[in-house]
């Protein structure tokens, strides 16, 4: 009532606080407050009969109700006000929340442990991000280093016909020197001299031209492989030095490779990255198209109009399986694990064509073809595009 007595209680009261109902009847509700919060509550009821309408207790606040054995439990209340011939009584409608506390206390704490969760699972992300970062850079350098490796190879031959040629010279000097000077020097002796002199000296440029060209040709690759400088070359004339700097590969298989291109198509790009591109999908070819003992092709086909430039790499190999496809520029993706394979090569390329290029690639394979990938890029691609 307006006085706080309480006249009417219902059997949940008496299991929600612990009092037998006779208890309750015509005591102040205060009783059912927590001590805490006990003093205030006669003004805060004083308050709301003086203006008495259906609302909740306490919006925005914890609530708890006091039990006989001195436990708080929490609460919701809402409040209605029942006009009588006897006066204005106000319905209290009490729901005891523990279950729905605990429930929230739980929820907090799996959130807690989620936000903890997604806290280290970002972390470990970001960590392998920068582990496949690392991995797709040792990758390049590795590749760099075969590159360098085959070509020294590659240039020891030229050199070892040269230095050949030039021992037989010196022989030949020494002979002469001897005759010389024992004064028996004949026309015959003299004329084979010349002759020895005139094809060795043939020999020695020959082959340290084809050095200084092999040389030439690496450097500017290699160099190209470790920059992202933007210039105009001549897409033939580069693509032949980058296939001349991947002979070695090529020299230990049974496999071919050529290339079509229009003699005159320039092209304004990071050359460096064209390199790349052609050297892991040829590696890609030679470690997975072709089948023992199968001397196979492959064929790099550029076209171009006025606005696309296209480049196939096509092979005549065993092709990919189907539900490979999908997967096949997938980073760590590998039908050779543990045989070499680290799935990077192709993931690599796929990178190099979109975001340094700002090309596509795609792949076809129909049965019994082989495989062929296809590159497409602007002709003219804005200096101000991000590589």
């Amino acid at each position: 009532d307006n006085q706080g007595r309480m006249t009417l209680v219902n059997a949940q009261t008496e299991k929600m606080f612990g009092y037998p109902r006779e208890e309750l009847i015509g005591q102040p509700v205060e009783m059912l407050v927590p001590q805490g919060h006990r003093g205030g509550h006669p003004k805060l009821r004083q308050s709301y009969f003086a203006g008495p309408k259906t609302r909740s207790m306490g919006v925005g606040r914890d609530l708890y109700g006091l039990t006989k054995d001195g436990r708080q439990v929490p609460i919701e209340i809402g409040l209605n006000p029942i006009t009588t011939e006897e006066g204005t009584f106000v319905l209290a409608s009490i729901i005891d929340i523990t279950e729905r506390k605990r429930a929230e206390q739980e929820l907090r704490g799996l959130n807690q442990t989620l936000a903890s969760q997604i806290d280290e699972t970002t972390t470990a992300m970001s960590k392998l991000q920068i582990a496949q970062g690392q991995l797709v850079q040792s990758e390049k350098l590795a590749s760099l280093g075969s590159l360098v490796a085959g070509i020294s190879h590659e240039i020891n031959t030229p050199v070892g016909i040269g230095v050949t040629a030039a021992s037989h010279l010196d022989s030949e000097v020494r002979s002469l020197t001897q005759a010389v000077a024992a004064n028996s020097l004949t026309k015959s002796q003299f004329d084979r001299f010349l002759q020895s002199v005139s094809q060795s000296s043939d020999i020695i440029l020959l082959n340290l031209r084809r050095a200084s060209e092999l040389i030439q040709s690496f450097k500017r690759v290699a160099v190209d492989q470790s920059s992202d400088e933007r210039r105009r070359i001549r897409v033939k004339a580069y693509f032949e030095e980058v296939l001349v700097s991947l002979r070695p590969k090529m020299k230990t298989t049974p496999h071919r490779i050529e290339l079509e291109c229009p003699e005159d198509l320039q092209l304004d790009t990071i050359p460096g990255a064209w390199s790349q591109v052609l050297t892991n999908l040829l590696v890609n070819a030679l470690s997975h198209a072709f089948e023992p003992g199968h001397a196979g092709c492959m064929r790099i086909e550029v076209s171009a109009n006025t606005e696309t430039v296209t480049v196939r790499f096509s092979d005549d190999g065993r092709g990919i399986p189907a539900e490979h496809l999908p997967k096949i520029f997938d980073p760590f993706f590998t039908t050779r694990r543990g045989q070499g394979g680290t799935g990077l090569g192709l993931h690599i390329v796929f990178n190099i064509v979109h975001q340094t290029l700002g090309g596509n690639i795609s792949v076809t394979s129909p049965p019994g073809t082989g495989a062929c990938f296809t590159i497409s890029l602007p002709l003219l691609r804005p200096h101000g595009s991000t590589p």
